[in-house]
């Protein structure tokens, strides 16, 4: 593997062939076999490209075992005649000899069975251009696109060097298989994919042509040394930082220095100034995430989301996620105290909230202070780990930099896998505010979770309690399986 190495990996049918009159016929022809005649073969377009057996379940109606035998009769034709109805689209081969010429590694990625890829490629004298020719196995092993291309990167020996490699496709089932390799796709719109169909998708650049390929001339994403990364993740921890030290002096000069007043009086105002310092720091963190997004943009790493606002209900949802986080997150810390010292937290807890109303816990503490540190560490941190690396590496650097933020071994180890959570879920729904209310339900929780159980246990029994629970946990996994499936569908796209 060089350094810096260009690779282009292609789809087969509908970006280099124009398949389609070899495919639908063969299409045609199965599906007359298994008692679901087509007639127009305009409607079979939708065959080329995609897995055939899935594609003959969803437009036929069909169970897989049938399926699989339409695949098979669709072979009898296609082997000896289809594969051959068959013809390069125009400036194939000068767009692939430019890509050489230019340095570049090339490799086909199709869901058609590997011979097939190969038997086209040689009858079209194209062959000699790629690398590696990746297709479905025999059996229907490997149809899934992602698979595929995962097999091109491996006999590529490209696994770990996704940032050198482009994904040229023509419909939606390419760029989203490309996305969840962690690859970038140009789409063709001289293929078989639709205009809605590939805009819906959002390739990183729709071309009509195979001479725009070469004139693009994709080039790698160049990844930010280690140490520039790690300062642009950590200032605005110092941010925070800085004005918490310079908000505390201040007012501990103010209320012992001006009013002659104690350190009580300090530390009966200390819950203000921790939040008034969060609001204070968010304040240039924001500008600062508003800039990475414009740039985001501007570069094709984010992809336009339909609508950017939580509905109220998602709202709660996140609320009741957040508080079965912080329930568990609590039981699990709590498992560990006795081998983390917790006195210390626990008398700097008391002499916090000592005398405080619940409602001034619940702004400062479960409003004000989750949002400072989620623009910090998981606007900032982590979607800035996330340019360079994959989401899980991202969000492991936020959730330790936010537990080691607090400066506490009990909090740090609840904050460190609180701050992990946070930032995969935001992730996967794509929306900012939905770690801000996953923090927000987690620390809201805490502080009314032992007057809530105690009412309950009180008033109404320990079957209440045990069905609060069990809402709690199956609330907040389904919460989480939802918000991972949809981001799947969505081809792992990222919104945010």
């Amino acid at each position: 593997m060089i350094k810096d190495e260009k690779i282009c990996v292609f789809d087969l049918d509908g970006t280099l062939t124009d398949s389609g009159e070899g495919i639908t016929k063969s299409v045609q022809y199965a599906l007359e076999k298994v008692g679901k005649p087509e007639p127009d073969l305009q409607k079979l377009r939708i065959f080329v490209g995609p897995p055939l057996l899935e594609q003959f379940q969803e437009y036929a109606g069909i169970d897989e075992e049938t399926a699989r035998k339409a695949v098979e009769i669709y072979r009898e034709r296609y082997a000896p005649v289809g594969i051959y109805e068959n013809e390069l689209y125009p400036g194939i081969p000068e767009m692939l000899s430019g890509l050489k010429q230019r340095g570049y590694k090339l490799a086909i990625a199709s869901s058609k069975p590997e011979n097939f890829v190969k038997i086209v490629a040689e009858y079209f004298h194209i062959d000699s251009y790629f690398d590696e020719m990746v297709g479905s196995e025999p059996e229907g092993r490997r149809t899934n696109k992602t698979e595929v291309i995962e097999e091109a990167l491996k006999r590529l020996r490209l696994s770990e060097h996704r940032d050198q490699v482009i994904m040229v496709g023509d419909k939606e089932h390419d760029v989203l298989g490309a996305r969840r390799a962690g690859l970038e796709c140009i789409a063709v719109s001289y293929g078989y994919g639709t205009e809605e169909e590939l805009k819906n998708a959002h390739p990183f650049k729709i071309v009509n042509s195979a001479e725009e390929i070469l004139d693009f001339s994709p080039e790698p994403q160049k990844k930010q040394k280690m140490p520039v990364l790690a300062w642009k993740c950590l200032y605005p921890v110092g941010i925070h930082f800085v004005l918490s030290q310079l908000v505390s002096y201040l007012g501990l000069y103010f209320l012992v220095q001006r009013t002659g007043a104690d350190m009580s009086a300090y530390y009966q105002h200390v819950l203000m100034l921790t939040g008034l310092t969060g609001i204070l720091a968010a304040v240039p963190c924001i500008l600062l995430y508003r800039g990475d997004f414009s740039r985001r943009k501007e570069t094709g790493i984010l992809y336009p989301a339909a609508d950017r606002h939580l509905p109220v209900p998602e709202i709660l949802g996140f609320l009741i996620i957040g508080a079965f986080l912080g329930q568990y997150g609590n039981i699990l810390v709590g498992l560990f105290q006795q081998y983390l010292n917790p006195e210390a937290y626990q008398e700097t807890q008391s002499l916090i909230s000592e005398g405080k109303s619940i409602w001034s816990l619940i702004f400062w503490m479960g409003i004000a202070a989750p949002f400072a540190e989620e623009v910090i560490f998981r606007w900032l941190v982590f979607l800035r780990m996330r340019d360079n690396m994959r989401v899980i590496t991202a969000a492991l650097f936020s959730g330790l930099t936010f537990g080691i933020y607090h400066m506490n071994l009990l909090q740090g180890v609840y904050a460190t896998i609180m701050g992990l959570l946070f930032a995969l879920i935001l992730e996967w729904r794509g929306n900012l505010f939905a770690s801000v209310f996953l923090h927000m339900g987690a620390n809201i929780w805490s502080l009314l979770v032992s007057d809530v159980m105690l009412y309950m246990l009180d008033h109404t029994g320990a079957t209440s309690v045990i069905a609060l629970n069990l809402f709690l946990v199956f609330a907040g996994t389904y919460g989480i399986w939802r918000c991972y499936k949809n981001y799947q569908k969505r081809g792992c796209t990222r919104l945010i």
